[in-house]
């Protein structure tokens, strides 16, 4: 069970585990509890503390367990919001390297590794913000790991999985749920080679199976498969546990991202937040902002028997129950496959009159289809502060928002 507060923070999570003796085999109750600071940020978790700086970014985790020392895991900051730089409880340190978009184009392992065989660089490709491969390096100047992925087109859903190792290429088909994330990875013959699982909010559970080839003991083809994916748009740092998420950093312990949205206010009241509902809502690109201005709850709407989802730009979609859709996007609504006609008028004023100087009369007058049916239909003001859309006045009362009649008042339109 899951329970929130009024700003929609995971507060407590209540899980059934294996009882102690003397009845093991009877189930109890697990609380955890989440408690937050006034900015809506995670200060405690289990024995774990959170501490941000002036700017809303995670600096310092510390996880203090009875009986041994507290360990400490530093994150460094650039003047971008970039996570550059981490240090472990046990000294490790990583720097993050990014390109003039943003992306994240490698990591290093920094100061003394463990062996010449020891994991020291990794290299990432891009096709614009899709991430498509990776390239491992060890510390004695070898070529390691190579990954390439394929993704359903113009979405963040993965399709397959390439690997090359020396001079073994393996291919793998990801199957993946709705929501796009990977589930299994499926060798040519159909056989499934890994399995993940991710929870709702915190861990992950993985499953591997060890892939055997006598006649080449010690080969690359003997390792076991495993993927990095997570949610769309999510990639696993095992140094960290963080899932890189493009502008962001996610820690699925928390559950939530480890600085604010970029946008600042706008993104919202949770600025932290992850999306509401990750069994049906994604993020990418981890700048998924509140809910538009003046759309509909979605709790509240969900629960008329609707439906509420993000594309992956971040567009939100609205689907009522009668399966009614609307798209937002920009936070505005798309009024434009259920507009009767459309006009464009100079000089709108943001109001609702339909005298001759009204706004709704001027549409009227200049409509190619003649007056508006008012009897079913109404005036929508787009946002551009110049187009006029008959529309049905069920959807646009229904589909809440904001739209051209602030804009046009306030001299924002777009």
């Amino acid at each position: 069970m899951f329970a929130y507060d009024s700003e929609l923070n995971l507060k407590e999570i209540q899980s059934l585990v294996a009882g102690k003796a003397p009845e093991p085999s009877t189930p109890v109750v697990h609380t955890e509890t989440m408690h937050y600071d006034m900015a809506g940020r995670v200060i405690r978790y289990r024995d774990t503390h959170c501490h941000y700086d002036a700017c809303g970014r995670l600096i310092l985790k510390r996880r203090e367990r009875a009986g041994f020392r507290p360990e400490e895991t530093h994150y460094s900051w650039d003047a971008y919001d970039r996570l550059v730089r981490i240090q472990r409880p046990d000294g490790a340190r990583w720097r993050y390297r990014y390109d003039a978009f943003g992306r994240r184009v490698s990591k290093t392992r920094e100061g003394s590794v463990e062996s010449a065989r020891s994991l020291l660089r990794v290299e990432y490709c891009w096709d614009g913000d899709q991430l498509v491969g990776e390239q491992q390096w060890l510390a004695d100047g070898s070529a390691a790991r190579a990954v390439q992925w394929v993704y359903e087109p113009d979405t963040f859903r993965p399709l397959a999985q390439v690997e090359k190792q020396n001079e073994t290429v393996r291919l793998h088909y990801v199957v993946t749920d709705l929501t796009g994330t990977a589930r299994e990875l499926c060798s040519e013959d159909g056989e499934v080679h890994w399995r993940g699982e991710q929870a709702l909010w915190d861990g992950y559970q993985e499953t591997k199976t060890p892939i055997s080839h006598p006649m080449f003991p010690g080969d690359a083809a003997n390792d076991e498969v495993s993927c990095d994916l997570r949610y769309p748009g999510q990639l696993y740092d095992a140094e960290s546990g963080l899932y890189y998420n493009r502008y962001r950093y996610y820690d699925p312990e928390p559950g939530q991202y480890l600085s604010s949205d970029p946008i600042g206010l706008a993104g919202g009241i949770r600025p932290q937040g992850y999306v509401h509902n990750p069994l049906e809502w994604i993020d990418p690109l981890g700048l998924i902002p509140g809910k538009p201005p003046n759309s509909p709850d979605p709790i509240k709407w969900v629960a008329k028997g609707g439906t509420v989802g993000n594309e992956s730009d971040g567009t939100w979609v609205y689907k009522n129950a009668a399966g009614t859709t609307v798209r937002y996007p920009d936070g505005y609504p798309d009024f434009g496959p259920h507009a009767v006609q459309q006009v464009d008028v100079p000089n709108l004023m943001g109001n609702h009159g339909r005298s001759p100087l009204g706004d709704f009369g001027k549409a009227d007058a200049l409509a190619p289809n003649g007056p508006a049916d008012y009897l079913n239909n109404t005036w929508h003001h787009h946002q551009n502060g110049i187009t006029m859309q008959e529309v049905p006045k069920s959807v646009h009362s229904e589909f809440t928002h904001k739209g051209g009649v602030s804009n046009i008042k306030n001299k924002t339109c777009s």
